[in-house]
This record gives structure tokens, C-alpha cells and sequence, in this order.
């Protein structure tokens, strides 16, 4: 089941603990009312790597940005100039992380459904 959540520790310290190092995004499955698609092509992605102490860089080519994270429970926070991303860790161990971020309906009516997950393999920075 793609929602189902499979935390390889309760605690925010633990995931933490996981998050550090060096990320490369591998797929994004994305899903919208019954309907997904896995996509595997991107053009350029940047390396992510989550820092102890709540940063997060993101490096592509020269570039590079800083942002902080925040971990509650099961739930990744992204944030930059106050603006938050917000993720729920599906997984997160020494090899893979996946997280969830739930998405706003872009039909309107009720009982809509649009999510998206990312998967990611840890590399050597």
C-alpha cells in the first residue's frame, strides 16, 4: 500500500539521525484521484544533503541554497523565509528515504485525492 507508513524509528532524534548525509533523488510516483504515474527522468535535480542541527543544502552545478528542516513526529518540514514544504516520512534508514507530500486537488469537488512520493538514495558527497 503507497500510503502505508513504515518508520524505521519513532523518534524525531532517530530520524534525524537518518536524514543526515547526502541525498539523491531516484523517482517521484505521482498519484491524483486513482490515476499514477512513476516518473524516473528528470533533467537536473539538485543533491540534497540534510546537516545535523536543522540545515538542508541543496547543490546543482555552482549553485547552492540553505534552508532549515524541522522533524515532528513523522513529519518533515522544509523551510525558507518562512515559506514551509511539509513531507511525511514513509521511510527513512541508511540507504533509502521516502517521503510523502501531500498535494491541494487542482479540480474542485469533494473527496479528492493527489499526493506525490519521492524516493531517494544516499550517496558519498
Amino acid at each position: 500500500m503507497v500510503g502505508s507508513l513504515m518508520l524505521e524509528g519513532c523518534t524525531a532524534e532517530k530520524e534525524d539521525e537518518a536524514l543526515i548525509g547526502f541525498w539523491r533523488k531516484d523517482s517521484v510516483y505521482s498519484f491524483y484521484n486513482g490515476f499514477g504515474f512513476m516518473r524516473r527522468d528528470f533533467d537536473e535535480e539538485p543533491l540534497i544533503e540534510y546537516r545535523s542541527g536543522g540545515q538542508l543544502l541543496m547543490k546543482l552545478d555552482k549553485e547552492t541554497r540553505l534552508f532549515s528542516y524541522v522533524i515532528d513526529a513523522d513529519t518533515l518540514i522544509h523551510q525558507n523565509k518562512g515559506r514551509g514544504e511539509k513531507f511525511i516520512i514513509v521511510k527513512a534508514n541508511d540507504k533509502v528515504l521516502v517521503l510523502r507530500r501531500n498535494l491541494s486537488p487542482i479540480l474542485s469537488g469533494k473527496n479528492q485525492t493527489r499526493f506525490e512520493i519521492r524516493y531517494f538514495s544516499r550517496i558519498k558527497g
